[in-house]
């Protein structure tokens, strides 16, 4: 059961930042996401291992370490979304609708 859900996390990453950075439904912003991270498979895997061997770290440290992991992921991701997002892909490679 953790490698579907590890999957079903990776995919949905970018979920949340779609969310309130697009202003996206939910089900909309769950597409999007699973459509950056397949743009960009290898890198997003990389990341999502990153932040789970972390935050299994920050657990490890007698649940302490989280508040400490917790803001590094945060930022890794938001820093992954930004650079996904801003890249320089055309508009066939970029799945994200123009802002309003």
């Amino acid at each position: 059961a953790l490698i579907p859900a590890f999957v079903l996390g990776t995919m949905w990453l970018f979920s949340f930042p779609l969310i309130c950075d697009r202003q996206m439904d939910f089900w909309k912003a769950m597409e999007t996401s699973r459509k950056l991270v397949f743009q960009r498979i290898g890198s997003t895997l990389l990341l999502g291992i990153a932040c789970g061997a972390l935050y299994i770290a920050g657990l490890l440290a007698c649940f302490v370490g989280v508040f400490f992991t917790l803001p590094i992921m945060a930022g890794a991701i938001a820093y992954a979304y930004d650079d996904i997002t801003s890249g320089a892909g055309g508009a066939a490679e970029n799945p994200l609708p123009a802002l309003r």
